[in-house]
């Protein structure tokens, strides 16, 4: 069913957004994947390794085979009497007779390295999910170019995004900080400084308002008032972190809406936001004083005003 496959593809795409914001927004959303998925994201080939921690129980199967090779192996290399040589791989493959190939040819002693072969190749073949990667990818994209993720290794991507630091990896806190300088334009957590100019540019209004729209002029006159403490609540309220908005991705400024604007008290209403997309939604309020009061209302009591 196509329209079943792409509804799960597009929550691949949504994982991918997922990891991407982490990344970019410096969170560490305890999003704890199998190393061998961060391979296949990073474009590494996997392996038998792999498969362990995956599926145990299916490795834990390819492994007594290889234990079997490995009697076989030396039962062939220790054995001097051939008659108990012959007898030894008979009990063998007595061991082996309930198993047969993709050739549906059964199992025995002389073909088991073949077997055990083929069995390692379906194993990895099972690991390879390549539209869901790819649709991984298409999420990340969205943040920022997938590539840019290579400086990981997959065992620091998996530590990045998970909240147990089960490794200790040498130089991962400088990786990690030329990661983010690379993919985010967000300044650093401590300082959110922004003038007149930088406003212009971080806070825009939407279509349904004009760039000169005394609103935004009142809000921006706000947010210049604003000491580091507020600041920092502000942007966490529209952008649910505490980076400074890109120009890329701004503030975009958008009036509410009532099905009766004509009898609305404004005036007593709190802005909202919406986090995934850094919009926010602002009443007609009728003086910029009412606006600084709602507006602080509304970033330290963000739970209510979440839309």
């Amino acid at each position: 069913d196509k329209n079943a496959q792409e509804s799960i593809l597009k929550r691949f795409r949504l994982i991918g957004m997922f990891i991407g914001k982490s990344l970019q927004q410096k969170q560490r959303p305890g999003l704890c994947l199998a190393r061998p998925l961060f391979k296949m994201i990073l474009g590494e080939s996997v392996s038998f390794e792999d498969v362990k921690e995956m599926d145990n129980e299916l490795a834990s199967s390819v492994l007594q085979l290889k234990a079997l090779k490995r009697r076989k192996d030396e039962i062939i290399n220790t054995a001097t009497d051939p008659q108990k040589q012959q007898s030894l791989l008979q009990e063998l493959d007595e061991e082996l007779c309930m198993l047969e190939n993709m050739h549906g040819d059964s199992v025995h002693h002389q073909n088991l390295g073949s077997y055990l072969d083929e069995v390692e190749r379906f194993c990895i073949q099972k690991l390879h999910v390549d539209r869901q990667v790819d649709a991984i990818r298409e999420g990340i994209n969205r943040v920022f170019p997938w590539q840019k993720l290579n400086c990981f290794s997959p065992a620091e991507l998996q530590l990045k995004l998970c909240t147990s630091p089960l490794v200790a990896l040498e130089g991962f806190a400088t990786k990690v900080a030329h990661v983010l300088t690379v993919v985010s334009s967000a300044t650093r957590w401590s300082k959110l400084e922004w003038d007149k100019h930088k406003l212009t540019k971080i806070i825009r209004p939407g279509p349904s308002w004009p760039d000169e729209a005394q609103q935004i002029e009142w809000l921006r006159e706000t947010m210049l008032r604003m000491d580091p403490w507020h600041r920092r609540a502000l942007v966490k309220f529209v952008t649910a972190c505490s980076c400074m908005p890109s120009e890329d991705h701004p503030i975009i400024v958008h009036p509410q809406v009532s099905t009766k604007p004509e009898i609305e008290n404004w005036d007593q209403k709190l802005p909202t936001c919406r986090t995934c997309a850094n919009f926010m939604y602002m009443p007609y309020y009728s003086s910029p004083m009412i606006l600084d009061q709602k507006l602080n209302l509304a970033i330290w009591e963000d739970h209510i005003a979440f839309d």
